[in-house]
């Protein structure tokens, strides 16, 4: 029997963003705002506060790369579904939207791939996303993985084509994981205010952002070629996020 989700509770933020690029921060201060997640992870070995993934989704979304020959890693540019998926997505999106919230959500750097199978049930989604250098990010991978340098750049540039795909469709909020704090912040409370959370409930002083947590930000490490192809692709996002930024015609304190 299909399972009959209320219209006006249809409503989904997901962040968007290759792993281990800021989704998990940026998604944690979008919690503070008020945006629902369900039961997340609140600490992880690499994450001292939490990826506040939930883990019903990521088993879902990685199932499905699964069943079109993909994974994480490798993630397949098209993909379809069975029933059993779609009944396991139902069940989630009637759990998680029974609450009386603005928005609820969830973060996970698959959904760039999976995507057309979440808005396939869901009436509306907004996106949000996250982004950071693909070099901070392969070494990242290193560590945590021990994806070789290379493997993890092919894999940044996997993501971020597919993320920008999606701005050039239609635009939607972004975060550079690798802007000064204030920045940061200052873009945080952007999209707090463009996607209609509560920005009252947003306290940089206590936000999910901490920049001591912040690892591997070694982009000027010597004898690692970044290809062009990769670093212009990530100047076309800066250039977007530099955008919004002056668009809004607010700048960040700096003292």
């Amino acid at each position: 029997m299909k399972i009959k989700i209320p219209k006006r509770d249809n409503r989904c933020l997901i962040v968007v963003g290759m792993h281990r690029s800021g989704t998990s921060c940026l998604i944690g201060n979008l919690q503070q705002a008020g945006l629902y997640l369900g039961k997340v992870a609140e600490r992880s070995k690499y994450n001292i506060k939490g990826n506040r993934e939930n883990k019903i989704i990521v088993q879902l979304n990685d199932s499905l790369l699964k069943y079109n020959g993909g994974s994480w890693q490798d993630p397949p540019l098209n993909i379809s579904w069975a029933r059993n998926h779609q009944k396991k997505r139902d069940k989630i999106i009637f759990g998680l939207s029974l609450g009386n919230y603005r928005f609820w959500g969830f973060k996970d750097p698959r959904a760039l791939f999976v995507l057309p199978f979440w808005k396939e049930r869901l009436d509306y989604i907004q996106l949000v996303g996250s982004f950071r250098h693909p070099l901070n990010v392969a070494i990242s991978l290193y560590y945590r993985n021990r994806i070789p340098l290379g493997n993890g750049l092919k894999i940044w540039e996997q993501y971020n084509l597919r993320f920008y795909k999606l701005l050039e469709e239609s635009e939607f909020p972004l975060i550079s994981f690798d802007a000064p704090s204030e920045e940061y912040l200052f873009s945080i409370r952007r999209v707090i205010k463009n996607v209609g959370l509560d920005s009252n409930r947003f306290n940089k002083k206590h936000s999910f952002y901490d920049s001591s947590f912040i690892h591997h930000d070694s982009i000027k490490e010597n004898g690692i070629i970044v290809p062009k192809e990769i670093l212009r692709l990530y100047d076309k996002l800066n250039s977007v996020y530099r955008h919004q930024n002056n668009k809004w015609q607010l700048k960040p304190k700096t003292g």
